[in-house]
């Protein structure tokens, strides 16, 4: 954001979408990375909510809510005029696979689920934002 201002001179609606997106993404993200981590946390005295949320069913309700807020959120550049159908394709099957692991996540909460979601976070942003580069609309 602060790029964008910087050559922009503004903060507007473009870059807001991109934030929201990110802001979205970052939870079940740094959930999965503090349930894996989760006693090493606990040992610090660090109270993560993985740490608080013994079971692990708070955590994965979080994780769940944020993809499902990710969703239409990944999907506000097409309302502003910067992406197209490639891009809208591409970030529903990415959200619904997102949100596919975090389902698991909550169904067998494991170390395994949890490297599941995080390694998931870490495909989708990078492609989400490819595709947003590929087929996002020229200024």
């Amino acid at each position: 954001m602060i790029g964008w201002a910087a050559v922009r001179g503004s903060l507007d609606l473009e870059i807001g979408t991109l934030f929201l997106i990110l802001f979205l993404w970052q939870v079940p993200h740094f959930l999965a990375i503090a349930w894996l981590y989760r006693d090493d946390y606990r040992r610090a005295g660090m109270r993560m909510l993985p740490v608080v949320d013994r079971d692990g069913s708070i955590s994965s309700l979080q994780m769940i809510a944020y993809c499902l807020a990710l969703i239409p959120a990944s999907l506000t550049p097409l309302f502003v005029g910067r992406a197209g159908v490639i891009y809208m394709a591409g970030a529903l099957v990415l959200g619904s696979c997102f949100i596919g692991f975090t389902i698991a996540f909550a169904r067998e909460r494991s170390l395994q689920r949890a490297r599941g979601v995080l390694r998931a976070s870490l495909i989708y942003l990078p492609v989400l934002l490819a595709l947003l580069l590929l087929d996002g609309a020229a200024p």
